[in-house]
């Protein structure tokens, strides 16, 4: 099993004993104000794209120095998105764009006030979720690890002589 990885690199599992995982929206957009009452409207020129921090610390350097920063490449995520509604109207990303090697499948749950509940899923090669329904509850939620094609942003690494550890952070977005 392979925590993270990107293009033909998989870091070692010793260089992510602590984990952050952040993703934010990329878009392009701008909301003009029409009329007297100065009522809003988003015009979007693209959307849809991902951008990802990933931050790190092991006790070995993650061996991604000399990744090519001018080409794409494919990042297998190790943090979850995920996706809400009913029992069969959720969407996540399809076989392409999630992971589906063992022990990243896509996790469902039911909803309930205060507390949650593992229920069986099944997803389609589009995405399409259909959740086994649990009595009671509000709604459901789909888990997923992504599998990003991405150019590197940045690249940083750190090493704490002190303490005997490397730090690193790595900054993506899909193209």
């Amino acid at each position: 099993m392979s925590y993270i990885s990107i293009g033909a690199l998989t870091v070692p599992l010793d260089s992510v004993l602590t984990f952050s995982q952040s993703y934010q929206a990329i878009e392009r957009s701008t909301v003009h104000r029409l009329g007297v009452t100065g009522t809003g409207v988003k015009q979007t020129l693209y959307g849809g794209k991902l951008r990802t921090t990933i931050s790190a610390t092991g006790w070995t350097a993650p061996g991604l120095s000399a990744l090519d920063r001018s080409a794409q490449h494919q990042l297998k995520c190790a943090a979850t998105l995920s996706n809400s509604g009913g029992v069969s109207d959720i969407k996540i990303g399809d076989s392409s764009r999630r992971r589906t090697d063992a022990g990243f499948e896509p996790v469902a749950y039911a909803i309930f006030p205060g507390h949650h509940v593992k229920t069986p899923v099944s997803v389609d090669a589009a995405g399409n979720c259909v959740v086994t329904p649990v009595a009671g509850a509000g709604h459901y939620k789909v888990d997923w690890y992504p599998v990003l094609t991405v150019l590197i942003i940045d690249f940083t690494e750190d090493t704490q002589a002190d303490t005997a550890t490397f730090v690193w952070e790595l900054v993506a977005e899909e193209v």
